[in-house]
């Protein structure tokens, strides 16, 4: 639950003692013991995001794209919440997200790393500073990849390679990206190089968080 307001929907009753949830906001593990909601635990570490995009409601951390989003099924670069048939594999990811399908077309795509690009944000606020984004990548082949550049204060830290496709490679994740003390803004960019329509991927929650 978010808040107490969203815990208080639950309307509890006496035969649900023992229903535990955790409230965000206060960094709470709550009990129900049939009167009323007792904490059990309290986050000692309450975890602050400065950013986030989730295609959805969060949406605080902007981005531009090259090339332009496009969605001529089944040639798909776009922020949306269905790659089209047959890819209900793609399931880590949901509602909204950013979706890949047959990147190496002539509707908008081709043979080359589609990018999504997210600006700065302003960390000098925070420790223990972290990047972290979800992803859901069915069957990719040989000469589809997906990588990432994390920037500190706008310098590039070069490419890492998240997913070398071959031999039909599926996988499923969270990134989490930790950045050193000292930097007072990151940034980051993902790359995604792709082709046909029988392989997809999926990515989701970019957020900026820490301490």
């Amino acid at each position: 639950m978010e808040n107490y307001a969203q815990r208080d929907l639950i309307l509890a009753n006496s035969l649900d003692i023992g229903l535990i949830v955790f409230v965000v906001d206060t960094g709470e593990l709550q009990i129900w013991n049939g009167i009323y909601w007792e904490s059990i635990h309290t986050l000692e570490v309450h975890i602050q995001t400065l950013a986030r995009q989730d295609f959805d409601s969060e949406v605080s951390w902007n981005y531009t794209i090259n090339p332009i989003f496009y969605s001529v099924p089944p040639d798909h670069w776009n922020a949306l919440s269905d790659l089209g048939s047959g890819t209900e594999e793609i399931d880590r990811v949901y509602n909204n997200f950013l979706g890949c399908r047959d990147l190496n077309n002539t509707n908008g795509g081709g043979n080359f790393f589609h990018e999504i690009v997210f600006d700065p944000v302003d960390v000098s606020s925070l420790t223990n500073v972290r990047i972290a984004f979800d992803y859901d990548i069915f069957e990719f082949d040989n000469g589809d990849d997906v990588r990432y550049e994390v920037f500190h204060d706008e310098v590039g830290q070069g490419h890492i390679l998240l997913v070398d496709g071959s031999a039909n490679l599926t996988t499923e994740g969270t990134a989490i990206i930790s950045i050193p003390p000292g930097v007072t803004t990151v940034g980051l960019i993902i790359g995604i190089r792709q082709n046909g329509d029988s392989d997809y991927a999926g990515f989701d929650n970019f957020r900026v968080y820490g301490e």
